[in-house]
């Protein structure tokens, strides 16, 4: 039999930079994705946070076939366009002309030919709207641009400006081959298609959020054979159970029991290690952890006077919902019983996904499914938190006792 290959613990288990080698490719997901990048449609990436979006994309991506553009909060459609500009390889400058609009309009620069092997080269200059996608298409069409486009943490940006480029993707699908990766936190099926309608049949929605109790398994049976150990049944059950779907806490929870039964690399002998005290101690130690940013949290949006009262009753009842209300959702029919009218409910949502995106809460923790209309938890960390927390105690950090 031939030997055993060596790896480390922080390439099987944990939160990296890279491809853990526990990657699972999901059939809904990974086949999905890769099977519409041929199909020349705008892919639009969605689920909770740590749910293995970017591994999906690094996973069947080279670097050289993309772009990635970072969204972030207070982004306006001009600066996102003005950012994918740069980072196709154009030189980008304000100019003293206005648009139509009264904005600035940017003068794009580029070279043609290979400027690393060239010692002189013929650069072209477009005067152009950063907010007219028909000009940067344009433009790209000019660059000779081929590669795709993420649009990282496109959950980041206002609704409006979301709103905004969601009708830019039609233009995008008719006017180029660019295809459109967008990624973002948010458990809502068809938001860009509620977005903008014409989209159906042009882009399509891959739901990275579905692990199943078989691929969590399986991530974990993978990380078993390449270090040579073995977790009891029972706390394989329970650390599948306790990270409530999410496989970015199911990553961190194998990672510190591992370490704590000395498993830092390959072992030449199997070993079993773990138990159901372990998996409780190591997965409120990842909710301690985190305890101060989400009180904050509570403490934030519970902050007001009566006339916000509305947003306190729903935090009430996120927090006194059982665990699987929490992760399905609270429809706003049951927070409008809570409240005292849906239209009520829907206000104190609205002010409670506002003050998320004013604040910079990151990553963030709730999210309006409009479709659906329901109000989830997108943070797994955050519902680790309430699951290790006295309910007494969690009122108290809001300010509901």
């Amino acid at each position: 039999m031939g030997s055993r290959e060596t790896v480390e613990l922080s390439d099987v288990f944990g939160i990296s930079r890279g491809i853990p080698l526990t990657y699972v490719r999901r059939r809904e997901v990974d086949d999905s994705f890769v099977n519409n990048l041929a199909r020349g449609r705008h892919i639009v990436v969605f689920g909770a946070s740590k749910q293995g979006k970017t591994c999906l994309r690094r996973q069947w991506l080279e670097d050289e076939q993309y772009i990635l553009v970072q969204c972030s909060t207070g982004q306006s459609r001009e600066a996102v366009y003005e950012l994918l500009l740069k980072r196709a390889g154009a030189k980008v400058s304000v100019t003293d002309k206005k648009t139509v609009k009264g904005t600035y309009k940017i003068n794009v620069e580029f070279y043609s030919g290979e400027v690393a092997e060239q010692t002189e080269t013929a650069s072209t200059s477009l005067e152009l709207d950063p907010a007219d996608c028909n000009d940067v298409i344009r433009a790209l069409s000019d660059l000779s641009f081929s590669k795709h486009i993420v649009l990282e943490d496109f959950h980041y940006l206002e609704e409006k400006v979301q709103r905004e480029l969601a009708f830019d993707l039609k233009a995008f699908h008719e006017q180029s081959s660019i295809i459109m990766i967008v990624v973002g936190v948010w458990l809502e099926t068809n938001r860009l298609i509620l977005y903008n309608g014409d989209l159906a049949g042009r882009l399509i929605p891959i739901d990275a959020d579905g692990w199943s109790p078989d691929d969590l398994g399986r991530v974990i049976a993978i990380g078993e054979d390449l270090l040579n150990f073995r977790f009891p049944p029972n706390v394989r059950d329970a650390l599948v159970l306790g990270c409530g779907g999410n496989v970015g806490l199911l990553q961190e929870a194998c990672s510190r029991i591992c370490a704590n039964g000395g498993v830092v690399t390959t072992q030449d002998l199997c070993k079993s290690i773990g138990s159901l005290e372990q998996v409780e101690q190591v997965l409120g130690d990842v909710a301690d952890e985190h305890a101060a940013r989400y009180r904050n949290y509570l403490a934030l949006v519970c902050d007001g006077d009566s006339v916000e009262a509305g947003r306190r009753l729903v935090i009430r009842a996120i927090l006194e919902a059982p665990r699987a209300k929490r992760i399905s959702g609270l429809r706003v029919q049951e927070l409008g019983d809570v409240v005292g009218s849906v239209e009520d409910a829907r206000q104190a949502v609205t002010q409670l996904i506002e003050i998320q995106q004013q604040n910079q809460v990151k990553p963030i923790i709730l999210d309006w499914d409009a479709g659906e209309n329901v109000l989830r938890i997108v943070d797994g960390g955050f519902q680790l938190f309430l699951d290790f927390q006295k309910r007494e105690h969690l009122l108290a950090a809001a300010g509901l006792d």
